[in-house]
């Protein structure tokens, strides 16, 4: 086809999409704020404002319909063209006094117009919404930080709560290569923490006042980005939870309030800032402290599509009008965006936080009002101040560069990422820090960077295969392939185990990817065997591990493949009685489905373990000890195979661990190396014992004196009533609960 009729088809075709929901308004055309502004209005006297169209364009079908983003930006582009050059000059002698700006982003134009231009405007059956551009959206209206001018020798109570710290220390990962939007009232790039963090091109832009050199005359943006990149990740040098990532930075918000042409200016510049679109030199994120002053406006809704359409991941603040219900803030609470609570240092929430839900109209917002999404530290945060300093202060707008940061550990983890796999793993991994799973004030937790980063990291290795395999012993089997999502820097091994070798076996065990073919799928087979016994359905599963001199593809564990071979036998297992209320449970059996939910039924909480600091897993996996919630006594009666033998990789200080199927004693507990262990192993039942036996189902705190492994293994000694003295040392001073 011609170049020419096939830009004019793109161009056709986004005239006729429509799945962007229309504006509308109680009085025609014409906005309740405008009608109310042209009561006032007479003769030449203009007031500006946006035009929006009946026939919307949705960017998503438009970047579906291209073959990029540079190309959805310049269809979109020709569309708003099309419109204008159809609807201006008007018919008859009144037209617009100042210049016209198309914003192409959300198709829409930005005039200053009379009275009767505007009851013009009205009649034309194009026009969706005229409304008047006047301040629309402001930032967190919070104190000042006081400058308390130099650093705390430690790491911020935020940063070590959220398990960034940890994230640096175990991956060395610091947001290296991943570049962060944000829109703000500026920053000030003298700071020390702050200098050097701009990207080196098209990284700044004055909307206010058109300064060419950056600068923060308020300090709220300042403040902000000090969170997301500020310093080098330790206490002296700064906040900064992906310090080092690079930031563009758009100054759209001064004392008071942004027009909605301001803001949508800021946020086109943002999914295009060197104006050519097929450099792709938009960020990965985008930052947004600030929030609409009218709950439910939806004047940004579009901006946020085509952000989303591009690749990048808006993340909002939900605004500081709490602590009344229904009280989050748009375009956080837009259900094509991320919006974020504020939490304080004891994992509670922030007085003045929004809550949820979110506004009714679900052809914007979610449709079962689940804002906000997550929650983060916004009470007492420590961060930079303009002019060199350091200070403390509370807001959502804190809350929001948390996340932001997070989510760029996470990409830099696994550049793969996009949305939906950054939305779902916070989801898995966020701390349940209010009523039990999903609510208003928290959204799904405080989120948590260590079990974020872990997942993302796992999700590097790319698994397809049916939700659960079918063996039989017969000797049918099954296919799994894999890939790796993300190129590794050297050679990887991933290596293959059928958890009972019995009742399957995998072939081949050990397949490798190089630079050359990482992307290309390899297959292993899965084949059912015959143990010679009747029992019907035995759940058995695929585990892999990584090794490379990659770091970030060495040691990955990702979840493994449940696998069911058919026979006729009745399950197996043993059982357990647990109490109302937290207990330390684990998995002891060798089962298909190892979901929290089949494991155990009845439990009312998330399964908590500890690496470094607390996080949910699920599916569970044996030898981990976990914390879980029951709301009335009971017995567990676990199915599957017995597992007489576990080896348990530990860390230096305190763990979690698990059990096998039957009681041993902490005698026959070998470990590598030797003299490992430095406790007794404790158990929980409302209050902590030294434990004479490890027994099923039972999760145990240990502490040990260095990184190594705990052989679990069945011995003479195994069940019966040993003493209390446990291998290794004797520290009787088991850790604090930690969950509540």
């Amino acid at each position: 086809m011609n170049p020419f009729f096939r830009r004019l088809s793109v161009i056709i075709t986004l005239l006729n999409v429509s799945a962007l929901p229309p504006q509308t308004a109680s009085a025609g055309t014409i906005s309740d704020r405008l009608a109310s502004k042209l009561e006032t209005l007479s003769g030449d006297r203009t007031v500006p404002i946006i035009v929006s169209f009946t026939r919307t364009v949705d960017p998503l079908e438009v970047r579906r319909a291209v073959s990029s983003t540079g190309r959805m930006i310049r269809s979109m582009k020709d569309s708003i063209r099309v419109r204008a050059g159809r609807l201006l000059p008007m018919s008859g002698t009144d037209h617009p006094s100042g210049p016209v700006r198309l914003f192409w982003i959300n198709q829409t134009i930005a005039m200053t117009a009379t009275r009767n231009m505007i009851e013009q405007l009205e009649l034309d059956p194009e026009v969706g919404m005229i409304e008047w551009d006047a301040d629309a959206f402001s930032y967190d209206d919070v104190p000042p930080p006081e400058d308390v001018t130099v650093s705390p020798l430690i790491l911020s109570w935020n940063l070590r709560i959220t398990g960034v710290d940890s994230v640096w220390k175990t991956y060395g990962l610091d947001g290296s290569g991943i570049v962060i939007g944000s829109l703000d009232t500026g920053i000030d790039t003298t700071h020390p923490a702050l200098a050097g963090k701009l990207r080196r091109w098209d990284a700044w832009k004055d909307f206010i006042f058109g300064q060419p050199v950056p600068y923060d005359n308020l300090g709220h943006g300042t403040f902000g980005s000090g969170i997301i990149v500020g310093g080098s990740g330790t206490a002296s040098s700064g906040p900064g939870i992906a310090y080092g990532s690079r930031l563009v930075v758009g100054k759209m918000i001064d004392a008071g309030a942004s027009p909605i042409s301001t803001v949508t200016s800021s946020m086109q510049w943002m999914l295009d800032p060197d104006g050519i679109p097929e450099t792709d030199d938009f960020p990965r994120i985008v930052n947004n402290s600030w929030y609409s002053g009218t709950r439910g406006s939806t004047y940004a809704y579009a901006a946020a599509s085509a952000w989303r359409a591009a690749g990048i991941i808006p993340v909002f603040c939900a605004g500081n009008s709490g602590p009344s219900g229904g009280s989050t803030r748009s375009p956080g609470d837009y259900k094509n965006c991320i919006s974020v609570g504020g939490t304080n240092s004891n994992d509670d929430r922030y007085a003045s936080t929004s809550v949820g839900p979110s506004p009714a109209d679900t052809n914007y917002f979610p449709a079962d009002g689940r804002k906000p999404d997550f929650s983060a530290p916004g009470e007492e945060v420590y961060s930079s101040v303009p002019g060199g300093g350091y200070g403390y202060s509370s807001g959502t707008s804190w809350s929001a560069p948390h996340v932001s940061g997070i989510i760029a550990l996470m990409l830099q983890a696994n550049p793969a990422l996009g949305y939906d796999d950054v939305c779902s793993i916070l989801k898995r991994t966020s701390f349940d820090a209010g009523t039990e799973g999903y609510d208003y004030v928290f959204g799904y937790g405080r989120v948590s960077a260590m079990g974020a980063v872990r997942e993302a990291l796992k999700a590097r290795i790319g698994v397809q295969s049916d939700s659960l395999l079918h063996t039989s012993e017969s000797g049918d089997t099954a296919y799994i392939d894999i890939r790796l999502n993300v190129w590794p820097r050297d050679t990887v091994w991933i290596t293959l185990t059928s958890s009972d070798t019995t009742e399957g076996t995998v072939s081949p065990d050990l397949i490798t990817f190089t630079f050359a073919d990482w992307e290309i799928p390899k297959r292993v087979v899965v084949t059912g065997r015959d143990d010679e016994l009747w029992d019907e359905e035995i759940g058995y599963s695929v585990s892999m591990s990584t090794a490379s001199n990659d770091p970030l593809y060495d040691g990955l564990v990702p979840d493994p493949v449940s696998v069911v071979n058919s026979d006729d036998e009745v399950l197996t297992g043993t059982g357990v009685t647990l109490r109302s209320g937290w207990n330390i449970v684990s998995l002891p059996t060798v089962l298909g489905n190892t979901s929290r939910a089949v494991v155990f039924p009845g439990s009312v909480s998330a399964a908590y373990l500890y690496e470094s600091g607390y996080y949910a897993e699920d599916p569970l996996r044996r030898g981990v000890g976990y914390w879980l919630k029951f709301d009335s006594d009971q017995f567990i009666d676990f199915p599957g195979d017995t597992t007489t033998a576990e080896t348990v990789i530990v860390r230096r200080g305190w763990n979690l661990v698990g059990s096998l199927t039957v009681p041993i004693a902490p005698s026959d507990i070998v470990t590598i190396p030797p003299g490992l262990v430095t406790s007794f192993f404790y158990g929980y039942n409302g209050a902590y014992y030294a434990a004479d036996a490890i027994r099923p189902g039972i999760g145990y705190w240990v502490k040990v004196s260095g990184d190594g492994v705990l052989i679990l293994r069945t011995g003479t000694g195994a069940g019966a009533a040993g003493s209390t003295k446990i291998i290794g040392g004797d520290e009787r001073h088991p850790p604090r609960r930690g969950i509540e």
